[in-house]
């Protein structure tokens, strides 16, 4: 492998590690008092941005319905369900994002049996990434 296409390799590892870091910061401080685990029943918040996808993954202490309320801005918002279907009821709960432009940012609530969470008074961002560049080898 290239040392070129290594390093690209191991910034996309990066990019995901840190918003995995970001969102447990987020509910290290959640948990310290600011809301009660009753009120603030997700857990486990991993954001994987893409270059035209955004994936959401979040946990709960019990079997619930889980989606997102997703858009570009509050008065665009989609609800978007886990991948399994908008009726799972699981602790575990995915759901995906297709068809987003590049290099755009979006914000997003999670919503658990009809409850709207947000990031501590505001929704969640992320931001779609630029497309990636790859030179073509030619022998």
């Amino acid at each position: 492998m290239s040392p070129r296409i290594a390093s690209m390799l191991r910034c996309h590892a990066m990019r995901i590690f840190v918003a995995s870091v970001i969102c447990c910061a987020v509910l290290a401080k959640t948990a310290v008092g600011i809301a009660s685990p009753v009120s603030y029943p997700i857990s486990n918040i991993v954001i994987q941005p893409g270059t035209r996808t955004v994936t959401v993954k979040w946990e709960t202490p019990l079997p619930t319905k889980g989606w997102l309320r997703f858009g570009p801005n509050p008065d665009q918002l989609q609800e978007v369900y886990d991948v399994r279907g908008a009726g799972v009821q699981d602790i575990q709960h995915k759901a995906q994002v297709t068809g987003l432009a590049p290099l755009t940012w979006y914000i997003f609530y999670i919503v658990v049996d009809g409850e709207q969470y947000d990031n501590l008074g505001s929704p969640w961002k992320v931001s779609t990434w630029g497309a990636v560049w790859l030179p073509m080898l030619v022998r």
